[in-house]
């Protein structure tokens, strides 16, 4: 445990390291079978994905889902256009 003083001088208990809060907190690294288990649809599901329009936005609710499922936490999700 590392105790830090901050600008206002105010001290700060720091339990996890950066590593750790990462495998809590950091986006998940799936392998081909996490890919297939996570992102895999039930029906209800499958149900819900039908009622969006755009290809962009099925394709977000299915990350996002997948994300939920491994992580039960929700991901900002930034696109990278290429130029």
């Amino acid at each position: 445990m590392v105790v830090e003083k901050t600008e206002i001088q105010q001290k700060r208990l720091n339990i996890l390291d950066e590593d750790e809060l990462k495998a809590i907190f950091g986006r998940p690294r799936f392998t081909y079978e996490d890919r297939c288990h996570y992102f895999s649809l039930s029906q209800p599901e499958k149900e819900l994905v039908q009622g969006l329009h755009s290809i962009k936005s099925k394709a977000y609710f299915v990350l996002q889902l997948g994300y939920f499922k491994a992580k039960h936490l929700f991901f900002t999700v930034v696109s990278r256009q290429v130029v």
